[in-house]
């Protein structure tokens, strides 16, 4: 009863969340999204929805200005990295058992992931860089397996 009570306290004291903007116009489910730009002051959104496609939309006027396409099935997750001397790296992973490491200012994929047997489910950059680039990403997937890249 006391963690009932502490519960319902604690959602009493939270405030409401105000939006700001809205997205309109997104012809299926939404799977991820990541900010993308310097740290503090993202100037583009990544989006996964159920398709093989990342979108990357500019924050400002919210058109969509460039598509990552090579995946053959469904991306489910994504991750993003903002290199030292600018831009941003992103990861990608789909239900045709890939990752993808992509330039997302250019949207030119920049290599390709494979040994999972079944779909990738998570992918995260190393929060550590060196050579100017993150040391290392990791994959999960559906086939139980980790993998570092």
């Amino acid at each position: 009863e006391k963690k009932k009570r502490k519960a319902k306290d604690s959602q009493a004291q939270a405030r409401a969340l105000v939006r700001v903007r809205q997205l309109v116009g997104n012809q299926d489910e939404v799977t991820d999204v990541r900010l993308l730009g310097p740290r503090g002051s993202p100037s583009h959104l990544a989006i996964a929805t159920n398709s093989e496609t990342v979108r990357i939309y500019d924050v400002a006027t919210m058109g969509c200005v460039r598509e990552l396409v090579g995946h053959s099935d469904i991306v489910l997750c994504q991750d993003v990295c903002a290199l030292p001397a600018g831009g941003s790296m992103l990861a990608s992973g789909a239900k045709d058992h890939q990752v993808r490491l992509w330039n997302a200012d250019s949207g030119e994929c920049l290599g390709v992931g494979t040994g999972h047997v079944a779909a990738v489910t998570g992918v995260a950059f190393s929060r550590r860089v060196a050579s100017g680039k993150p040391a290392f990403m990791a994959s999960v997937g559906a086939d139980k397996l980790l993998k570092v890249w």
